[in-house]
């Protein structure tokens, strides 16, 4: 669904986008996380918080920057 939420179609090939959508970062993956997968991720995410925040922001930034 869009905004307005009116439903979108698919209108290409590529099975991960739908009509008006837009592949943001291309290097980047996004995948779903298993409901059962959730605390483990989130373990895993603040023991490692430090590391990993600045790396996101950097990218986040960059891509801002490249726009």
């Amino acid at each position: 669904m869009d905004r307005e939420n009116n439903e979108l179609f698919k209108e290409s090939e590529d099975s991960s986008l739908f009509a008006g959508s837009q592949g943001i970062i291309s290097d980047v993956e996004f995948r779903h996380i298993l409901d059962e997968q959730f605390d483990e991720f989130y373990s895993f995410y603040e023991e490692n918080e430090e590391e990993l925040w600045p790396k996101e922001e950097k990218a986040i930034t960059e891509w801002f920057l490249n726009c």
